[in-house]
């Protein structure tokens, strides 16, 4: 099995090709442009309602079969499309590009997983199972979620304007984290 390191990845000087424009693909999509990447362009021969109704100006969608042409320029590429031998085909040509792929349940297809995501401004919090079992992770975002402060991302502001004002090194690192620990020991969270 496959073993998927998490990292955040910067995303803004990203193109994204998307294959498909289905309920899955509007799903994507809406994730894909919370962290605005440069480009999303979209293949598919039909768009559902869904998917329409999540397309804005930065998204450009041509109503065509995937050519291997389209590959070109492209950073990075989801394909969510039912037919999995032309996933199997696509995944190969990106591979042999040096493209990242991701391949709608093709786990072994897949260069990056999408994990579940709660994001409150800059602070992200990313839950996956390795692939394993996406919907677990769906749930437990769902849970972790009522565990998070309401005013955490002001607190958050503030801790990093204070971050600013101080000399960088291990003192700074030092104050913030007894900031940030003050902050969490004052809503009454206890550690184990």
């Amino acid at each position: 099995m496959a073993s998927y390191f998490p990292l955040s990845l910067r995303f803004d000087n990203k193109k994204v090709l998307l294959i498909g424009a289905g309920n899955i693909a509007a799903f994507k999509l809406e994730k894909l442009q919370q962290y605005s990447p440069e480009k999303i362009q979209v293949v598919a021969l039909e768009y559902n309602p869904k998917f329409i109704a999540l397309k804005n100006e930065n998204v450009l969608c041509l109503t065509k079969s995937f050519d291997a042409q389209d590959l070109e320029g492209f950073d990075i590429v989801i394909v969510a499309i039912e037919n999995h031998e032309l996933q199997r085909t696509i995944y190969n040509l990106c591979k042999n590009k040096n493209i990242l792929c991701n391949c709608v349940d093709l786990i072994d297809c897949c260069d990056f997983i999408f994990p579940s995501i709660i994001k409150r401004g800059d602070i992200t919090v990313a839950i996956n199972s390795n692939g394993v079992l996406p919907g677990f992770s769906a749930v437990l975002k769902t849970y972790l979620e009522q565990f998070l402060p309401q005013k955490i991302e002001s607190k958050f502001y503030e801790i990093a304007e204070l971050r600013k004002q101080l000399p960088s090194g291990p003192e700074r690192m030092k104050s913030i984290r007894m900031k940030a620990q003050e902050y969490f020991d004052s809503l009454g969270i206890r550690k184990n």
